[in-house]
């Protein structure tokens, strides 16, 4: 499948949806994503292409901050050619002030089955880590 041209804050960049693994491999070695829990699609780009915010307004992708059905990450190719997810700012932006609204947020957000994006991107790993991590 063709990548999507988007054009956001005075940069150019392609954005692949539900990518193949030989499209993942032409990306580069580190990425960003957006997964979307509802329509199962996952967008990926270069990593220093974007942020998740100019894919989000590129693509016309309605996800506000507070949604559930929204992924946003960052992974690293392994030696044997897959991708696994490294970080999210997004998520990483909710340590230290994790308390009512946001921890109930969190908790419902790393609930959702995110599974369907390990044939894309390994993320159960790192979401299960990380829950691990804040006691969640």
């Amino acid at each position: 499948m063709q990548p999507t041209v988007v054009s956001v804050n005075g940069r150019t960049f392609k954005v692949w949806t539900n990518p193949s693994c030989s499209e993942l491999s032409k990306i580069g070695p580190l990425l960003r994503f957006t997964a979307d829990n509802k329509t199962k699609n996952i967008y990926v780009w270069e990593f220093n292409s974007g942020h998740h915010g100019d894919v989000s307004i590129g693509l016309g992708l309605e996800d506000p901050y507070n949604s559930l059905d929204f992924l946003r990450g960052h992974a690293a190719r392994k030696d044997n050619g897959t991708y696994e997810m490294v970080g999210s700012d997004f998520l990483e932006s909710f340590v230290g002030r994790l308390a009512g609204k946001e921890k109930v947020f969190l908790t419902n957000l790393l609930n959702q089955p995110w599974d369907w994006v390990d044939s894309y991107i390994w993320v159960t790993g790192w979401l299960h880590s990380f829950g691990a991590r804040l006691s969640l």
